[in-house]
């Protein structure tokens, strides 16, 4: 067996951890910090199209009469909002199209998930994750869009676990009493050591990642290009932490001071409870049930800001619930005239909705400021709205969370009205703090287009 040198080996282990699917977080910072926004936390829930036909609510303010296929939600029916009669303008009406959180064709934008979580960090708010995009069916892409494409989410449970977990816990205290007698310690200080020790491994393989990106093309290279732009990432996140580690930060001063990028602040995770003991061989709905806790954990633990959960998959997705046996797209939308299945299906994903925010509400602040419920903005949104016909011109939609206060107009069913659907993924956006949005969503959007929808606007 070859004996590898002290720099081989940390070579290679660092190519193993550079280039395995996911990353370990760095160490965080200590410093917290509160979004310009009035919500701290986005979560996105996203389905299949449905039947309009059996999502149709009724009554006004104060008095949301559900359908069967959403009467789970009656039980939290003071916290939710049902919208529909938003249109897509074309750019969620089929299978595979980009625009069901994007608003946006191919080539011109990225979804709401991905906006939000780069508008943050573009605001100098940086969490160890900055957005999660879970669940969906194996292998499959699912409606989360950029860089010219879908994006696939992550389905496995486990590696979404230490996608999120690993690399959280805080530097162990150190184990010597301090008294009045004893000098205090000298030299870099354990997160300085363990900075400087992540940053040798990243030189370290430089060169490897120079020359494996020769010998790659095609599908292999754009692979590998990403990974490189997470390693960038990974070098500018160190090289940060070192300088706040080691005080050798400028505070921009008031007014500007001069620079137009906002001083970066990290979010110090909090302990919080980890789900433990998670299944790994769910049906893909079930899965997707487990994915939003694990979603709701890293806003408790301020591991990320923003989460994508999918449910389903706009082309195949099997189903085995009672009441509901067969393909969820296939069989209870086009082989079948019995609504009952689709109904079923409905009423399950209803159900994790009524369970996440029950889950909210009995979670604490990370800043201790009421719960997470209160600081969350959550949207249930769908790939495309008439699923029998391939339409998008009736976008079905649940809001619900405090959202900070943004919020309006709780127990209500509204219409939109043709609205563009845009109108509605931009309430998301604002309440998360954002106020740059033009180049979210369709860019020939019109100008009224590009208004939130005030009708839930507090």
């Amino acid at each position: 067996m070859r004996n590898w040198n002290r720099r081989e080996f940390t070579r290679n282990v660092g190519m193993l951890t550079l280039f395995s699917p996911f990353i370990g977080m760095l160490e965080p910072s200590l410093a917290k910090a509160q979004t310009a926004g009035k919500a701290k936390y986005l979560l996105i829930i996203t389905s299949n199209g449905t039947d309009p036909a059996i999502w149709q609510p009724q009554g006004g303010a104060g008095s949301l009469t559900l359908p069967m296929a959403l009467d789970p939600l009656a039980t939290i029916r003071n916290d939710v909002i049902l919208l529909n009669q938003f249109d897509s303008k074309g750019t969620a009406g089929n299978h595979g199209a980009p625009g069901g959180i994007s608003a946006a064709n191919y080539s011109q934008t990225e979804s709401l998930d991905f906006f939000v979580a780069n508008d943050l960090r573009a605001r100098g708010i940086v969490t160890q994750v900055p957005s999660l995009h879970l669940g969906g069916v194996k292998g499959q892409q699912g409606i989360s869009f950029r860089n010219n494409g879908l994006q696939v989410p992550q389905f496995d449970v486990s590696e979404a676990f230490r996608t999120i977990f690993d690399g959280t816990a805080p530097a162990p205290a150190p184990t010597t009493p301090t008294t009045p007698d004893t000098p205090a310690p000298t030299g870099p200080s354990a997160t300085s050591i363990r900075l400087l020790r992540r940053q040798s491994v990243l030189d370290a393989v430089r060169a490897d990642i120079s020359q494996l990106e020769k010998a790659f093309n095609g599908l292999e290279k754009e692979k590998l290009q990403l990974h490189i732009a997470s390693i960038q990432e990974l070098e500018t996140r160190i090289g940060q932490q070192l300088q706040i580690e080691q005080g050798n930060t400028v505070t921009p001063q008031p007014g500007g001071g001069g620079t137009t990028t906002p001083q970066p602040t990290f979010i110090q995770p909090v302990a919080c409870d980890r789900p433990g003991n998670l299944p790994t061989n769910s049906q893909p709905i079930e899965n997707s049930k487990l994915h939003v806790q694990l979603a709701t954990t890293a806003f408790a633990c301020d591991i990320t800001r923003v989460a994508h959960v999918e449910f389903g998959h706009h082309q195949s997705c099997p189903v085995n619930i009672t009441g509901a046996q067969g393909d969820w797209h296939n069989d209870f939308m086009h082989a079948s005239q019995n609504r009952t299945p689709l109904i079923n299906t409905e009423r399950f994903v209803s159900q994790a909705i009524v369970e996440t925010v029950q889950r909210l509400k009995a979670t604490p602040a990370p800043d201790g400021a009421g719960t997470l419920y209160d600081q969350t903005f959550i949207l249930w949104a769908r790939e495309m709205g008439d699923a029998v016909i391939h339409a998008g011109n009736n976008m079905p939609y649940v809001v619900t969370g405090g959202a900070g206060g943004y919020l309006t107009g709780r127990n209500s069913y509204l219409q939109g009205g043709g609205a563009f659907h845009l109108r509605l993924l931009l309430n998301a956006a604002e309440a998360m703090g954002a106020t740059n949005t033009a180049r979210f969503g369709d860019p020939n959007a019109s100008g009224a287009d590009r208004q939130a929808f005030d009708r839930i606007k507090a």
